[in-house]
């Protein structure tokens, strides 16, 4: 609830979209990779579309350890000083961590994947 927006974010950033044919590295990125047996759908369109309770526990891993990453990266970065910051943003690898509450939600996300034994994207 309330992620709308983010949701093909988060199963980019994440590698969960891989589940399901949906990512960067794909044909078209940001473009799913439709497979007719799952019936119709998209992984990011909120039109129902399916994920077993096995593919909703491997999302619940690959959330935490997105979760587990940003987490550290955000604190690493909060014991930089303004100079060391300045340096690091001008590198093009450099990205600037999510929000705290963002995380929090990615780890609620994951909380409800291990207990959902499966469920549909609406």
């Amino acid at each position: 609830s309330g992620m709308i927006s983010t949701w093909p974010m988060i199963l980019n950033e994440t590698g969960a979209g891989y589940l399901f044919g949906y990512g960067d590295n794909t044909v078209k990125p940001g473009f799913y990779i439709y497979n007719g047996k799952r019936g119709p759908g998209s992984p990011v369109s909120n039109d129902g579309f399916k994920v077993s309770a096995s593919e909703a526990k491997a999302m619940a891993k690959l959330f935490r350890g997105y979760a587990h990453v940003k987490r550290a990266i955000r604190e690493e970065g909060e014991i930089l000083n303004s100079e060391e910051r300045a340096i690091y943003s001008k590198f093009k690898w450099y990205k600037e961590p999510p929000s705290e509450e963002f995380i929090k939600k990615v780890e609620e996300l994951a909380e409800f994947c291990e207990k959902s034994g499966g469920f549909r994207i609406t």
